[in-house]
């Protein structure tokens, strides 16, 4: 009979377990998908000065600011778990006594548990050690020492990656105060706490023989967490957190971590020492106020260097672009240090090649020695005073400050402030400390930027792909319609002599208009299959001084080009193309320009100069390697534009202006090479194209394109039109026959140009009447400075210049309009012949 009473026992135990495990799963299940009507909150009872229970029994601290916040915004009940430490707390958030820790360190440990939602609080970890303990200031002067920790600190493992076995590491279970009875004791020689606690600590009796001798590397992120399974409950707080307004958040924190000046009635140590010793009364007044005030100082600083870490981190995000990233980064340190210039810059053999400045300056190289840069950089403190140098007006402040990026990446990058007064060593200490933060940032932002222009480009490839495809479809049927109009018209010209002028003209617009289409057909098959088959070793600095010298002609007089090329610039291309890919993207800076006027800049830039951002994604070697940099300072373009403005038939300009070609087919041009183009713009800052070539080796001289002007001496015409119909269509056909032809629809200009160079061509052809200068006008001035330079003139008036005239004037020939091909093709050839035998 003793069995039974055994035997139901068994049973309700079996029954309660297996309830209480339903019970479990149920209500696991329910708190991942609702939020509780009250929330468990977990709090440490002795963490001055972030949550403690003060002399009056009220929870008080940084944290219970925030917790009142959040009540409010949230509207809900926090039913609190008081835990004496933080050990204890963590356990129980294991047993489910505690949904939300509103202050914790992010740790391995933590994350296993909790979800980190909210950082509001950095602080440096410090050394703490007894006065005069001769240990020294830093973590290396510690090494074969003892040092206490508080339980489950992040210090640890940051101090075992770096010095391993060589310092012995205490893990103090208990409040912050345990850690640093440790030391009293001598049970460690130094203790390691967060900024904040220690200085709360310090402030107790039984403290006072100790001291701060030292800052460590390390930040202690605290913040926010939630019991994993809780995600309603994270996104509740989360959202009540971004509800709290900045000025919530400067309060909270102005009150708790900036130290309130003690005013002198109130000291009784100062009234006491005044009653005792009046003599040295204003001495030892003086004394403590200055202290008072280097004290806050100190701690303000190192509240505003704090704040401008977790400003870099947080703007960083939304930033679009690096140079985004880096002017926040730079507006941060500049404000934190009251320095009137920073920038940042890649380290060269000639010097400092800045990136980015702030505030925004033309700056763009500093010629200081990788010497002097190298010893400023390895000294602590160290400053150049630009005064000093051999030729210091650089135009910047005199005072320099430089700090090395410790990247491994393939460009040194190097981080600098600059004012007119001295930077104190304090001054120097807080840039050093925000520089490996502006590191992180700009890799973090670089990286993220990588795998977007990865997508970005598989995108844009594919779509490229299928509008080639049907683009080479539409041109090949397009061809066949402009080939039978422009055979048929010419037949017209060359063939039926029409006796009606009219029809004539008539014959000759649809022509005109005929070869128009054929050259925007040309433009599309340049875009659907770019050729490469006729590339050549190809000097690029000599071709863009030879383009350049054309674009002057044509360009606006409000425009002006300047050239900073290396020499020596081999790439394997045709030259058409890239004159091509220069004339297009210059000539667009030009019109972009029209109305203000501006400057373009034209640069070639090798080995470290090139960026970073524009190798990557490439195949191309980063040490054999050009960029083309052309940069306009014209109006810019927003984001919309730029995501776009390699799309083909995409354009800005008002209809029958533009096709929307030109980019599309610059862009396949450099592709076809192996390059890479990108574009950075900014409303109101202008628009900077950077192109990347693979550079070619072992290349006979003989066999480079040099692009000297001799080489254009003999078959070089000076074509002038003022109908661009015409001027377009005939410098067309004559560049087919294989003349070099420089056309002007301006005589002023042509003439200007022919001036400058009148040995260079071989023949003139131009129209007679034309505004500005007529073309018998435009012919004696030109035959003045060469007798010997044939000129054929053509004109549709015989009436008012006939032959007589043309022979009186001493022109070679006159040929009336509408000019056949066959025409044009053996007057030419015929007097350049005449003139170059």
């Amino acid at each position: 009979m003793r069995i039974f009473p055994a035997l139901i026992l068994m049973l309700s135990i079996l029954w309660t377990v297996l309830a209480g495990s339903a019970a479990g799963n149920t209500d696991t299940t329910l708190e991942s998908n609702h939020v509780p009507a009250v929330i468990k909150l977990g709090t440490c009872m002795n963490s001055a000065p972030y949550e403690f229970v003060d002399n009056k029994g009220n929870y008080s601290g940084i944290t219970a600011d925030y917790v009142r916040l959040l009540d409010k915004k949230l509207g809900r009940e926090f039913k609190r778990t008081r835990c004496t430490d933080r050990e204890r707390m963590f356990l129980a958030v294991d047993l489910r006594d505690v949904d939300f820790i509103p202050l914790v360190e992010r740790t391995p440990e933590l994350l296993k548990s909790m979800d980190f939602i909210f950082p509001y609080i950095q602080q440096p970890a410090v050394i703490v050690t007894r006065e005069n303990s001769g240990l020294g200031n830093t973590l290396s002067s510690l090494k074969g020492r003892t040092i206490a920790l508080p339980y489950r600190s992040g210090v640890r493992t940051y101090i075992e990656k770096l010095y391993g076995d060589n310092i012995n590491l205490r893990s103090i279970i208990g409040p912050a105060s345990s850690t640093l009875e440790t030391v009293l004791i001598g049970d460690a020689d130094a203790a390691i706490l967060d900024l904040a606690v220690a200085a709360d600590l310090l402030k107790r009796d039984r403290f006072d023989d100790m001291e701060i001798s030292g800052f460590t590397d390390y930040v202690a992120v605290r913040g926010m967490a939630v019991r994993k399974g809780m995600e309603h409950l994270q996104t509740e707080i989360l959202t009540a957190l971004n509800s709290i307004s900045p000025e919530e958040h400067s309060q909270i924190h102005e009150k708790w971590f900036i130290p309130k000046t003690v005013p002198f009635y109130k000291d009784d140590r100062l009234i006491a020492w005044t009653l005792i010793i009046s003599g040295l009364c204003l001495g030892g007044f003086a004394l403590i106020l200055g202290w008072n005030a280097s004290l806050k100082s100190v701690v303000r600083k190192r509240t505003a260097s704090l704040e401008a870490v977790n400003s870099m981190l947080m703007q960083s995000i939304t930033a679009s672009t690096e140079q985004d990233t880096c002017e926040i980064c730079l507006d941060r340190i500049l404000e934190t240090i009251q320095a009137e210039l920073a920038f940042l810059a890649v380290q060269t053999e000639a010097g400092l090649d800045i990136r980015c400045t702030s505030p925004g300056t033309d700056l763009e190289f500093l010629p200081i020695h990788t010497e002097t840069v190298k010893q400023t950089c390895e000294k602590r403190s160290g400053q150049i005073d630009l005064q000093s140098c051999a030729d210091a007006n650089y135009g910047i402040p005199r005072h320099l400050i430089l700090v090395r990026f410790s990247n491994n990446e393939r460009e040194q990058l190097v981080a600098g402030i600059a004012r007119d007064e001295i930077f104190s060593d304090e001054s120097v200490l807080v840039f050093e400390s925000l520089v490996p933060t502006f590191e992180q940032v700009l890799s973090r932002k670089r990286a993220e930027l990588r795998l977007l222009e990865k997508d970005k480009q598989i995108l844009r490839a594919q779509r490229m792909e299928s509008l080639g495809t049907m683009a080479g479809g539409i041109a090949h049927d397009f061809n066949n319609i402009l080939g039978a109009i422009i055979a048929n018209g010419e037949m017209i010209e060359m063939f039926h002599q029409l006796e009606d002028e009219g029809t004539n003209d008539k014959v000759s617009a649809i022509l005109t208009a005929a070869y128009r289409g054929r050259d925007v057909v040309r433009q599309v098959l340049d875009f659907a299959r770019p050729r490469n088959e006729s590339a050549k070793p190809l000097k690029l600095n000599g071709l863009i001084k030879e383009t350049e010298s054309l674009l002057r002609a044509s360009l606006p007089q409000s425009c002006k080009i300047t050239l900073d090329l290396e020499d020596d610039v081999i790439i394997m291309a045709n030259s058409t193309q890239i004159s091509q890919v220069i004339m297009n993207l210059c000539m667009n800076a030009a019109q972009a320009m029209d109305k203000e006027g501006g400057e373009i800049r034209i640069a070639l830039r090798t080995g470290n100069r090139i960026p970073q951002d524009l190798i990557n994604g490439t195949e191309i070697d980063s040490n054999r390697s050009v960029m083309m940099r052309i940069k306009d300072n014209g109006p810019g373009m927003g984001k919309e534009v730029l995501e776009r403005i390699f799309d083909p038939f995409f354009t800005t300009k008002p209809p029958g202006e533009g096709t929307g070609l030109g980019l599309a087919v610059v862009a396949g041009i450099v592709s076809s090479y192996g390059g890479n183009i990108k574009v950075e713009s900014t409303p109101g800052r202008g628009a900077e194209f950077n192109i990347l070539f693979p550079l070619c080796d072992d290349i006979p001289m003989e066999e480079i394109n040099d692009f000297n002007d001799s080489e254009y001496g003999a078959g070089r015409i000076l074509f002038v039109d003022d109908q661009q119909d015409l001027l377009d269509s005939y410098t067309e056909v004559l560049e087919k026959f294989g003349y070099s032809v420089n056309p002007f629809s301006d005589p002023l200009l042509a003439f200007e140009a022919f001036k400058n160079n009148p040995a260079s061509y071989s023949l003139m052809l131009t129209d007679y009447n034309m505004p500005g200068m007529a073309g018998d006008e435009l012919a004696r001035s030109v035959m003045e400075i060469r007798p010997d330079l044939p000129v054929v003139l053509c004109t549709g008036y015989s009436s008012r210049f006939d032959e007589s005239k043309a022979e009186g004037l001493g022109l070679a020939a006159l040929l009336k309009k509408p000019v056949s091909i066959r025409e044009l093709n053996e007057a030419v050839a015929k007097f350049i012949d005449l003139g170059e035998a």
